[in-house]
């Protein structure tokens, strides 16, 4: 905690950059969350790799139209300003036209919502499986609820996966077919008024997916991840919105 207190004091008076090691051989990234919550100005990633690094920093920006700066909040800033903790409730209804996963007729979509940032606010609930449903998947009376102390620096996950699967958990991105579904999300309430939200999703690759619904269960065993989609926690206060959706190569469209 005392380096962290260290790095926001000095970001108050100083412009730092992070970036990647100079001694990295590969595309792999970093976490940005620490770097985001001490304050830094310019969190460098190698964007020629699509993972949760990179769709994490796309939904960050996206609220701004992908360009300039985004303000630091005030605790960031300032001094004497005090963080606030923020509930956010997810009430999870269902999913339309859900990608399928390489070769398969049909898939048993679950659900994984996350929400990733400082470590005291990291937590994750997972849905049942629908059994041979990836068209119009339900998962009623799923309501889950999140205590974030840093919305700055949170962002609320959802990921979708298909358990009727031979692999270890993968992703199933790779087929040229454009995919075509999505997650929605009722009743998101978060830091202001709460609202339905259609959120576009993004199968693992990077290839877009167009909005649809979504739930609460354990982790699984073997299990191939079919979409993704990220928001700031921080946003989650404008009610009714639709996030831009991405390409294969993770480009906003």
């Amino acid at each position: 905690k005392k380096p962290l207190a260290k790095m926001i004091e000095s970001n108050k008076n100083m412009f730092t950059r992070i970036y990647p090691a100079g001694d990295r051989v590969g595309s792999s990234n970093y976490n940005p969350d620490p770097s985001w919550e001490g304050g830094s100005q310019l969190v460098a990633l190698n964007l020629q790799s699509f993972d949760t690094s990179t769709l994490k920093n796309a939904a960050k920006f996206r609220d701004n139209g992908n360009c300039g700066y985004i303000l630091k909040p005030l605790a960031l800033r300032s001094q004497g300003y005090p963080e606030t903790t923020v509930t956010l409730k997810v009430n999870l209804i269902g999913g339309r036209n859900l990608p399928r996963g390489t070769g398969k007729h049909s898939s048993c979509p679950f659900a994984k919502i996350s929400v990733e940032g400082c470590k005291e606010d990291q937590k994750s609930y997972t849905t049942k499986e629908v059994k041979g449903n990836g068209f119009n998947p339900a998962w009623p009376d799923c309501m889950f609820g999140f205590t974030v102390t840093k919305a700055y620096c949170a962002t609320l996950l959802i990921d979708i996966y298909d358990q009727k699967t031979t692999t270890s958990v993968t992703d199933a991105g790779s087929s040229t077919k454009k995919a075509v579904g999505g997650v929605g999300v009722g009743s998101l309430t978060g830091i202001g008024k709460a609202g339905m939200s259609a959120v576009g999703t993004v199968v693992a690759s990077g290839a877009s997916v167009a909005p649809a619904g979504l739930g609460d269960s354990a982790s699984r065993g073997l299990a191939t991840r079919l979409a993704r989609c990220a928001i700031p926690v921080s946003t989650i206060q404008n009610g009714y919105r639709v996030m831009k959706m991405h390409d294969r190569n993770g480009q906003s469209k």
